[in-house]
């Protein structure tokens, strides 16, 4: 089959919502990382810092997760429409 008519066009967009889906994937699992380590050993600070600190891990890890769905959600409606998504 022919490929569609929009495919020789969408390489440029294509090649930039993958790299920023690799990016938003790299910064999501180091916030994971960081998560992690906190619910195994906590943040070893006294209240109310350690609690400070507590909600702005949990805050990080968050917000990489909703760039992360979010970059993953543009590309793969990019795929399947072949059209860049409207933000």
């Amino acid at each position: 089959p022919a490929p569609p008519p929009y495919a020789a066009s969408n390489r440029i967009p294509r090649k930039a919502l993958k790299e920023a889906l690799e990016a938003a994937r790299a910064e999501y699992y180091c916030a994971s990382q960081e998560f992690r380590l906190f619910v195994l050993q906590g943040t070893g600070l006294p209240a109310p810092d350690g609690n400070l600190h507590a909600r702005q891990i949990a805050a990080a890890h968050s917000e990489a997760l909703r760039r992360y769905t979010g970059a993953m959600r543009r590309f793969n409606s990019f795929l399947v429409d072949g059209k860049l998504p409207e933000e």
